[in-house]
């Protein structure tokens, strides 16, 4: 891929194989969830409030305040990974075949032996998006 040897390729070609998931291994359950987007949107519109209420009072009377300076984006389904520890598996085990999500959540949580559990959302960074 890099080298006075390799040929050149595109970014396309390199982000291909840079960006695969490898899949999950070794000595932890992972349990993806995925939380579609509510069909109420009060809490979304309390956050554009605060957001506009940010900005300061010298653009009051100005009728939709935020009007050319962003673009409130659609909302999207949630994706988040429950992750814990997996006993009775090295570091190079691979995750079992089979296995749905909520097995692997009801795993985890049968072998949770700490009060800490963390529940981790995916970040924005890789997506892009129209503006």
């Amino acid at each position: 891929m890099l080298g006075p040897t390799s040929k050149p390729s595109s970014v396309t070609k390199q982000q291909k194989l840079t960006t695969r998931d490898s899949g999950v291994k070794g000595n932890v359950w992972v349990s993806k969830i995925k939380v579609e987007v509510p069909q109420e949107d009060d809490l979304r519109e309390v956050l554009w409030r605060a957001i506009e209420d940010l900005r300061g009072e010298e653009n009051e009377g100005e009728g939709n305040r935020s009007e050319g300076l962003y673009t409130k984006p659609a909302a999207w389904p949630l994706e988040a990974e429950w992750t814990g520890y997996r006993k009775d598996a090295t570091a190079s085990t691979p995750e079992p075949a089979g296995v749905s999500e909520a097995e692997k959540y009801a795993n985890l949580i049968k072998e949770t032996k700490s009060k800490v559990t963390v529940l981790y959302f995916h970040g924005g960074a890789m997506v892009s998006l129209p503006i």
